[in-house]
């Protein structure tokens, strides 16, 4: 696993930002996402706050998300397969197949519905992410009280070209807010970055050293 701490610097990065009636030089805009994901943030971001980034998991998320149930999926598959024909011939391998290839379909359907409701926004006052199929959550920080970013990438995440970004306040024990598999998580830890220098506490989030919590991205964050 690669993990890259970071203590944002003091100063600030110029650059105009986007608001909620319109994108400028490289903010985004509300209204440019889903309906569902316009409910999703129906009166948490006030007029007036600048969204700088409103972004989504990779698509790799539907697959990498749920790792454990597709590894259980193919053995199952194989399993039918090969010991299929071993069974009674009713419910031999063309009975089992098609059970199995519903459970892959559930799966799916499973991982597409929380790609789909998840959103992480980042504005000029906080970071948020908002997730949940039944029940949504939503966790945020004050910009001015965050005190460390963590970029981390499995070996999955490696060779998908995906990373999360864990986020952690002051005296917290983990990462209140995680950003799970990003596409170009450097660029966008970059842009983190320079939110907080423009729009965080005068000489950047207090403490020493450049991790904060603990380095484990399946915390409360998720």
């Amino acid at each position: 696993m690669v993990e890259t701490g970071v203590q944002p610097a003091a100063g600030g990065v110029g650059g105009a930002v986007g608001t909620r009636g319109g994108a400028r030089d490289g903010g985004a805009t509300l209204a440019g996402l889903s309906t569902l994901q316009r409910i999703s943030t129906a009166g948490l971001i006030p007029e007036g706050e600048a969204v700088i980034l409103a972004i989504k998991p990779s698509r790799w998320f539907l697959l990498l998300s749920r790792g454990g149930l597709w590894v259980g999926w193919l053995i199952a598959l194989l399993a039918a397969w090969w010991l299929g024909p071993l069974l009674d011939t009713a419910t031999g391998a063309r009975g089992v197949i098609p059970l199995v290839l519903a459970a892959g379909v559930a799966i799916m359907l499973l991982a597409a519905l929380d790609w789909q409701t998840r959103l992480y926004l980042l504005t000029d006052r906080r970071i948020v992410r908002i997730a949940g199929i039944l029940r949504q959550t939503v966790r945020e920080i004050p910009l001015r009280n965050i005190q460390s970013v963590t970029l981390t990438k499995s070996l999955r995440e490696r060779l998908t070209g995906v990373g999360s970004l864990g986020v952690s306040s002051a005296g917290s024990d983990g990462y209140e807010v995680a950003w799970w598999m990003i596409g170009k998580p450097e660029e966008t830890l970059r842009r983190v970055r320079e939110t907080i220098d423009r729009y965080g506490p005068p000489g950047g989030p207090g403490g020493a050293g450049g991790v904060g919590g603990v380095g484990n991205m399946d915390g409360g964050g998720r």
